[in-house]
């Protein structure tokens, strides 16, 4: 908030969004390829596989997860920082200014 407060006189506007169910929408092949950027080792990249295809029990029912990574797994905050990564990537290109915490983003224009 510091950083986007001694910011606000240099522009006109501010805009701030969030993605809604954001852990839920993310799409395992693209954060596995993303993921396989930095790493290139195949133990760890088989970890990461089986973290992303998994399946649940409700009931008695077993359900493949195709899409979305875990809420309380203490890996999911770093994967879901990972995503948004190529979007970091864009708005520094852009020279916008840009605050991320998560899925929530604060910029001004």
């Amino acid at each position: 908030m510091r950083e986007v407060d001694a910011h606000v006189p240099n522009y006109e506007f501010v805009f701030r969004t969030d993605v809604k169910g954001y852990y839920a929408s993310i799409n395992h092949e693209i954060l596995y390829n993303l993921v396989a950027n930095y790493v290139q080792d195949s133990v760890v990249l088989d970890l990461v596989r089986q973290y992303l295809q998994r399946c649940v029990s409700e009931d008695g029912l077993f359900t493949d997860i195709t899409l979305g990574i875990s809420l309380g797994c203490p890996l999911s905050p770093l994967m879901g920082a990972l995503y948004l990564k190529p979007l970091d990537n864009l708005m520094a290109q852009m020279g916008c200014f840009y605050v991320r915490y998560m899925d929530d983003w604060v910029s001004q224009f």
